[in-house]
């Protein structure tokens, strides 16, 4: 609905609506644990399995073809024992990309995602660096990630919605805890009701205390004066 959207914006929370390199990531992370320890052959068809599942889920939208490219070439890098380099993958990505589609440099989820993923490339180490002399190491990681997100993409933020989520970062530090869960749960569910219909109701009563808490996260920041 547009007043759950609405709320996730004023909350600096749009990322967890939008299909993106983190539901990827979290999705890939699972599927590598199981194939961990499994041969070289059950491995890549785990990994590229959960990638092509990944974009006929979500649909070939530009901030989903970018991440899936992204992890692709990841993958098969690190598969071949090299070392991996982010920031040299994302420009080789965004360049592919804007070969093959040119009119998706003017896509917002695009743009967000690009600007976003360089964010955290480039300097939530430095931040995460900066904040471990002051704070414990999971709370200096977390606020690190949130703050290079939001710094690198508020040109952006302000170009195109003319506001700033001024609570972004103790709403992503909030929230972070539940997105992981919920983007397995939402996986598995979008399945379920492919394959095995009935069964979607039963399963939807167990995740959605954890959905209800999200949407009330974002709707007190969002409720907060100022919050735009």
């Amino acid at each position: 609905p547009a007043a759950v959207r609405e709320a996730f914006r004023a909350a600096g929370l749009s990322h967890a609506l939008a299909a993106s390199g983190f539901h990827l990531t979290v999705l890939l992370g699972a599927v590598m644990v199981v194939g961990r320890s499994a041969g070289k052959p059950l491995r890549w068809g785990l990994a590229l399995g959960a990638m092509a599942l990944f974009l006929l889920l979500a649909g070939p939208q530009p901030s989903v073809v970018r991440a899936v490219a992204m992890g692709a070439l990841a993958f098969v890098v690190q598969e071949s024992g090299r070392r991996v380099k982010p920031l040299g993958m994302l420009l080789l990505c965004t360049l592919l990309m804007l070969l093959a589609a040119p009119a998706w440099l003017l896509d917002v989820g695009f743009q967000l995602s690009v600007a976003a993923t360089a964010g955290l490339l480039i300097s939530a180490g430095r931040f995460e660096e900066g904040l471990r002399r002051h704070l414990p190491g999971w709370a200096a990681a977390a606020i690190a990630v949130a703050l290079a997100a939001s710094l690198w993409t508020l040109p952006l933020q302000l170009h195109h919605f003319g506001v700033v989520p001024l609570y972004a970062v103790p709403a992503n530090l909030l929230a972070a805890p539940l997105l992981t869960p919920l983007t397995l749960a939402a996986m598995a569910l979008a399945l379920v009701s492919l394959i095995l219909p009935p069964l979607l109701g039963p399963l939807l009563l167990a995740i959605n205390p954890v959905a209800e808490l999200l949407l009330r996260i974002a709707a007190w920041f969002a409720g907060l004066p100022q919050a735009q």
